[in-house]
């Protein structure tokens, strides 16, 4: 349809879609609201202090479509970092709703990154620390409600912090360098660096649990996609599974991909004929 439209996914939580978007209730959905997820050189983006280099660092997900984020060398101390503008839904974050922002980081010179959304006073705390040398979280805002660090393997994690919107607002998220936890003035040297990309932004309102989706590659608007099915974790059995006409086999020998997903399982589904659904 030519307009927006709500559709009842798989946990039972109502989701507003885009016009001309196909829908499938029952469905889990992903969307990722954030313009040009990975091309930190393009407009929207601001390098505060900081170069945005592409690097040949091979990254999380096998390719080396990653960035160097390095400080400018100014001879001093400072914030550096670069910043999305305006990260918004349809214009805006909007009141009540509840959104996850996650990158994929790898130490550079540096162990530390912070993620802060600024520009509103009501989430003026919604900041988080994270280390990447082991891999752990730091300090957390009093406005973030979850967050998390996702080891995705050869050094890169997902770093994600979720918080609840509690005005409509257009806001910037930076990712800033930080040398410790709690501290982001950092050397302005032209060396002190980290490597990163891969951004993602959710509308999680509704969930229980607000860790990232699958990521998914933006341009300049953003990108939403459809899974057959509620994501397959370690929580989950086949014999959980209502099947017919379908068989399904658990994989443990196959490594999943590194969409970021903790506890990822992997499963074959045979599909036996032409009525075949499994939930």
């Amino acid at each position: 349809r030519s307009t927006t439209a709500s559709v009842v996914d798989y946990a039972g939580v109502f989701k507003t879609v885009n016009a001309n978007e196909a829908r499938h209730t029952g469905h889990r959905r992903v969307e990722n609201i954030a313009p040009q997820s990975n091309s930190l050189d393009q407009a929207g983006w601001t390098a505060i202090s900081c170069t945005t280099t592409a690097s040949a660092v091979v990254g999380p997900f096998g390719d080396s479509d990653v960035w160097e984020i390095k400080a400018t060398d100014t001879a001093d101390t400072g914030t550096s970092g670069p910043r999305q503008d305006n990260w918004s839904d349809g214009g805006a974050y909007k009141e009540g709703n509840q959104y996850t922002c996650s990158v994929y980081a790898k130490k550079g010179t540096l162990d530390w990154i912070r993620l802060s959304l600024t520009n509103d006073t009501p989430v003026g705390s919604a900041t988080q620390f994270f280390d990447l040398a082991n891999g752990v979280e730091g300090t957390s805002g009093s406005d973030i409600d979850q967050s998390g660090i996702i080891d995705i393997g050869n050094g890169w994690y997902r770093c994600w912090m979720s918080w609840d919107c509690e005005t409509d607002l257009n806001a910037n998220i930076y990712i800033y360098l930080a040398d410790s936890d709690g501290d982001y003035s950092v050397a302005r040297d032209g060396i002190s660096s980290v490597y990163g990309g891969y951004m993602q932004v959710e509308n999680v309102s509704g969930q229980v649990d607000f860790a990232p989706s699958e990521y998914l590659e933006t341009g300049a608007t953003a990108i939403a996609e459809w899974y057959p099915t509620r994501r397959i974790t370690n929580e989950f059995t086949i014999s959980s599974f209502v099947m017919a006409n379908v068989t399904g086999t658990a994989l443990d020998s196959v490594v999943s991909p590194p969409t970021g997903l903790e506890g990822e399982a992997v499963i074959d589904i045979k599909y036996n004929g032409a009525t075949s659904y499994f939930y």
